[in-house]
């Protein structure tokens, strides 16, 4: 049944990315021209396999998407310890909706594994399709997901990963990027790049890229929900100091500034200039504490007068009476204010589509595995198929 049914799924699956990635592509070029010809028909003979050693469409015109993407394990994670065998993974396009590829990372072959187990395994084990692609840690298998799908949008289907909206995970921005010696080729330069320590101290940037040369390095944009999820670990990490440390924060506190900081994000959409987005940014500490002159729309109390606003006050902390928290409050929202976090945020996408398609796939497997007792359920990559449905 498994032999049967997988392939036929996972072309229905492969059939249905291409025509959400042409959908894609075609919104990106807009009806726009190359020597009288539409630049979306120059990518659709692109792509022919026939065509692959043949440059019909110019690399500086390949499509440039900007994409979203996030990864979910088949065994829950629990604090710091990741120890599934493996993972699936989707690139989504941002202005589309819709997903453009997928991938399933696996350390484990139950074939291999049935094999190992034999006390007598003198004999090879027999000839099939091991499933192992991956080697090292579970939480390492993102990084080299996103890369594979990045490269392979590039590679096979003519298209640039311009942007990545991802976590806050520096082990992906790490991965796509060049190496040491592409970069200083593409930059024409015989001088290795440095990075600035904490510390200040200019040192060789650590050589972790595997983002091949010949394709342009994506820009890495922050999905709000995780940027809002660092800030609230942030500040419960700091609850759990003494009371006296605190500085009177509480858990009231926490979820109010972390709500402030989505409305802000959203807010900012609009901001063009470089001073409105830093001068948007200070509102999420200042409308805590009664001050609404940074508040954007989403603010309901800004209109009010001093007389309706003492009214209401209960619900809102004072400079005066609570400096300490407001000191702290100012000092911990420092580095997620700053121009270059908030330019970040500021796109208006996010990872919530990838969260959702995660959680469906993990639910069939786990549905299928649990109804399926009479036969071998099928591998978790047949049923990813679902990804190329919108």
């Amino acid at each position: 049944m498994e032999e049967m049914i997988a392939g036929p799924l996972q072309q229905l699956g492969k059939e249905m990315m291409f025509e959400n990635l042409s959908k894609a592509v075609q919104l990106h070029y807009q009806g726009r021209e190359h020597n009288g010809v539409l630049l979306f028909d120059l990518w659709k003979e692109q792509i022919k396999p026939v065509n692959k050693a043949t440059e019909i469409l110019p690399k500086n015109l390949y499509p440039r998407l900007k994409t979203t993407s996030d990864m979910a394990w088949q065994k829950r994670s629990s604090g710091n310890k990741y120890d599934s065998n493996s993972g699936h993974a989707a690139l989504v396009d941002a202005d589309t909706r819709l997903v453009i590829a997928h991938i399933v990372k696996t350390k484990l072959c139950s074939i291999c594994t049935a094999h190992s187990k034999k006390k007598d395994n003198v004999q090879p084990v027999r000839e099939h399709k091991c499933n192992i692609n991956h080697v090292g840690s579970a939480s390492s298998m993102e990084p080299k997901a996103i890369l594979d799908m990045v490269v392979d949008l590039c590679d096979n289907r003519h298209a640039f990963a311009e942007c990545v909206i991802t976590d806050d995970d520096s082990s992906i921005k790490a991965k796509l990027k060049w190496d040491n010696q592409n970069w200083m080729v593409n930059n024409n330069t015989t001088e290795t790049p440095k990075v600035l320590t904490s510390g200040g101290n200019e040192v060789v940037r650590p050589n972790k890229g595997e983002l091949p040369g010949h394709m342009p390095e994506p820009k890495f944009l922050a999905d709000p929900n995780h940027r809002k999820k660092t800030l609230k670990g942030v500040l419960y990490k700091h609850l759990k100091a003494k009371k006296k440390d605190r500085h009177g924060l509480t858990r009231c506190d926490i979820i109010r500034v972390t709500t402030n900081f989505c409305y802000m994000v959203r807010s900012i959409q609009q901001h063009t200039t470089d001073e409105a987005i830093v001068n948007a940014g200070k509102a999420v500490v200042e409308h805590h504490f009664d001050n609404h002159e940074h508040c954007g729309t989403f603010c309901k109390r800004k209109p009010l007068n001093a007389e309706q606003r003492q009214q209401q006050a209960k619900l809102y902390r004072d400079k005066t009476k609570h400096s300490s928290l407001c000191g702290y409050l100012t000092e911990t929202m420092a580095r997620f204010i700053t121009l270059e976090a908030l330019k970040e945020v500021q796109h208006g996408s996010d990872t919530l589509l990838n969260e959702s398609l995660n959680n469906t796939i993990a639910w069939l497997v786990s549905a299928g595995q649990l109804c399926d007792l009479q036969t071998r359920p099928v591998h978790v990559a047949s049923r990813t198929a679902i990804y190329g449905f919108s």
